[in-house]
């Protein structure tokens, strides 16, 4: 997202991100030290520092992402600084097990996984089903609110405001004008 400063760009990343969360529960989005003003390094943020949001019937959601802040440069006519994602983690989780989640993590130094994949954990496994849990189902790349949506849609998360689906919808089309990898 663009920026007139670091700090604002950061800030233009995040809000409709935590509009997006609104739409499922409360969650307080934490940054790494110096990750609104430090340009060219990568910054992450996590929800509730870690720890998941507690959700209805023994459901909950865990989400993190990686990302940098961009200098552009002077233009006429556009913000200098610009902040892209450079991984992400989310997480639903049954009972305190992990049901899927959805990874993009082409830094992680201990994977070497880099295109973005879904797992299934041990929580969506039926007693004779396969065991997928170390499985890496490839995937398009899923923005937060894409997660979020299939929450509550297909995995039955009640969701916290009416609105859910018009705020989901107007916070992935800032990302979608935004984003630098292609649909």
């Amino acid at each position: 997202m663009p920026g007139p400063n670091p700090a604002a760009a950061v800030e233009a990343f995040l809000d409709p991100l935590r509009d997006a969360v609104s739409c499922i529960g409360t969650a307080h989005i934490t940054l790494s030290p110096r990750a609104r003003g430090k340009v060219g390094e990568t910054h992450a943020w996590t929800l509730n520092r870690g720890r998941p949001v507690a959700l209805q019937s023994g459901w909950a959601f865990r989400a993190g992402m990686r990302f940098e802040t961009l200098d552009l440069g002077q233009s006429e006519g556009r913000d200098r600084f610009r902040v892209t994602t450079r991984e992400y983690i989310y997480s639903a989780e049954l009972h305190g097990r992990e049901f899927m989640s959805a990874h993009w993590h082409p830094l992680a130094k201990n994977s070497e996984v880099e295109f973005p994949h879904y797992h299934f954990g041990a929580a969506a496994l039926t007693p004779d089903g396969g065991y997928l849990a170390r499985a890496h189902i490839p995937s398009p790349r899923v923005s937060l609110e894409a997660f979020i949506r299939l929450m509550i849609r297909d995995l039955g998360i009640t969701p916290a405001r009416d609105d859910w689906e018009e705020r989901l919808a107007q916070s992935e089309t800032v990302f979608a004008e935004h984003r630098s990898w292609p649909k």
